[in-house]
C-alpha cells in the first residue's frame, strides 16, 4: 500500500464514520447523559431509565422511563420547575 491508497483510505473511513455520526439520534446514544435537575437518563433494552445516580444501577426503581430521550428531558425540566415553586 503507498501513501495515495493509504489516503483514499482513510477518505472514506472518515466519510463513512461522519456519514454516521449525522445519521444518528439522541435515542442512538445508551448513556449516562444528565438532565435539567441532575438526575441521569440511561437506555437499557430500548427504554430510557432516570435516575440519581449516574451509572443507572437496574436494582434501583427508575424515577421515570420513556422510549424517547426527549420525554426524559421534559419530565425532568417539569420536576425542576415544580421543585422551584
Amino acid at each position: 500500500m503507498n501513501d495515495d491508497d493509504l489516503a483514499r483510505e482513510l477518505t472514506v473511513l472518515h466519510a463513512d464514520t461522519t456519514a454516521a455520526i449525522n445519521a444518528a439520534t439522541p435515542d442512538d446514544m445508551t448513556g449516562p447523559i444528565v438532565l435539567a435537575n441532575g438526575m441521569w437518563a440511561n437506555r437499557w433494552n430500548m427504554i430510557w431509565r432516570v435516575t440519581e445516580d449516574r451509572d443507572g444501577d437496574r436494582d434501583k426503581p427508575a424515577q421515570f422511563v420513556a422510549v424517547h430521550l426527549d420525554e426524559c428531558r421534559r419530565w425532568a425540566g417539569a420536576q425542576l420547575r415544580n421543585s422551584e415553586h
